[in-house]
């Protein structure tokens, strides 16, 4: 899957594995993500490779509605940051707003959403 990720856009959501109501994803990203949110599912990403940062906590900035259980907006206001690389776990609780807005050349995540 990462072979075959475009090397200048982001590939997202590439089902790696689904059981139950459980899904795991492979995220390939060259440019930053906007901001989420998921109400009713943890998720926990794995950095298969390269380097990043993440922001947790805060508030969205420009929140909308994509569905019934998750928000997106434009950033985080307030939140914390972090540089992540590769064999870095991160673990964003539900209702938490995360976000990878910077990429240092590309970084390729593992992310398996975990449901209540």
């Amino acid at each position: 899957m990462i072979a075959k990720s475009p090397a200048d856009k982001n590939a997202l959501g590439q089902r790696m594995l689904q059981l139950g109501p459980y899904s795991v994803n492979m995220e390939h990203r060259v440019m930053g993500q906007a901001a989420a949110v998921h109400e009713k599912e943890a998720e926990l990403f794995y950095v298969i490779e390269g380097v990043g940062t993440i922001v947790t906590g805060g508030k969205l900035v420009e929140e909308k509605r994509t569905n019934e259980a998750n928000l997106t907006g434009t950033s985080i206001q307030g939140g914390v940051t972090k540089k992540i690389s590769k064999g870095d776990w991160v673990l964003v609780p539900e209702g938490v707003p995360h976000q990878i807005p910077n990429v240092e050349g590309a970084i390729t995540v593992m992310s398996l959403h975990l449901l209540r």
